[in-house]
């Protein structure tokens, strides 16, 4: 997939602020442009949507495959099998008591190549994946998919715009810029020797979703 790296940027210059909610970013209108280049017909309010639905929509699809003996993994990867990101969630057992409960640890990473060796691994293209997904489209936004094979395509789409966004930031050594959307994520770009580190936080209801046991039956 190729992205103009002149159009992530709003008036042909970086904004320089900390933290800006997804709507104050050009994101929105790149993910109009790209999807019009396939011929589909999309709106700045749609990428939005398909931010929510698809952070919502994994967090649910973990909360009902988590699993108390092996982390869990949803990778999101492009068509030819390079992953993306990745959610998983795992459970930490209480170390003083036996007999407590322990604690579901749910994140996001980019750096795929810190997945969990003993994870159980599912992908986004995944029907039993892209279902749970849909659905939680559905609710949140009404949105409806002819193709269940719009769900994988629509987030490749979001998060490699979201990523080349963050990497185009001009952040200084110890500063972090964020792009938030309000109860769904935080998704930073930290520079720590000389180094760009990423980041992409899960909040508010989607933290509370995974600790739901009543969605497993793990």
């Amino acid at each position: 997939m190729y992205i103009n790296k002149n159009n992530l940027f709003q008036g042909g210059t970086i904004i320089m602020a900390n933290v800006l909610t997804l709507d104050q970013t050009p994101i929105p209108q790149n993910y109009r442009t790209i999807c019009e280049t396939i011929g589909w017909e999309v709106t700045p309010e749609d990428c939005i949507h398909w931010a929510k639905t698809i952070v919502a929509g994994v967090s649910d699809a973990l909360g009902q495959h988590k699993d108390k003996n092996a982390p869990v993994v949803i990778v999101i990867q492009d068509l030819k099998g390079n992953k993306i990101i990745y959610a998983c969630v795992k459970y930490i057992k209480a170390e003083d008591d036996e007999a407590a409960e322990g604690n579901w640890t749910y994140y996001w990473s980019w750096d795929v190549s810190s997945i969990p060796e003993d994870a159980i691994i599912h992908t986004l293209d995944q029907d039993k994946v892209r279902e749970i997904v849909s659905r939680r489209g559905h609710d949140i936004c009404r949105i409806t998919l002819t193709d269940m094979t719009f769900v994988s395509q629509l987030s490749i789409f979001f998060f490699n715009l979201l990523h080349d966004y963050l990497d185009h930031q001009a952040v200084e050594e110890g500063q972090t810029f964020t792009v938030e959307l309000e109860g769904y994520f935080e998704a930073s770009v930290e520079v720590i020797n000389g180094k760009k580190n990423y980041s992409f936080l899960p909040k508010g209801e989607m933290k509370t979703l995974i600790k739901d046991d009543s969605a497993s039956e793990k």
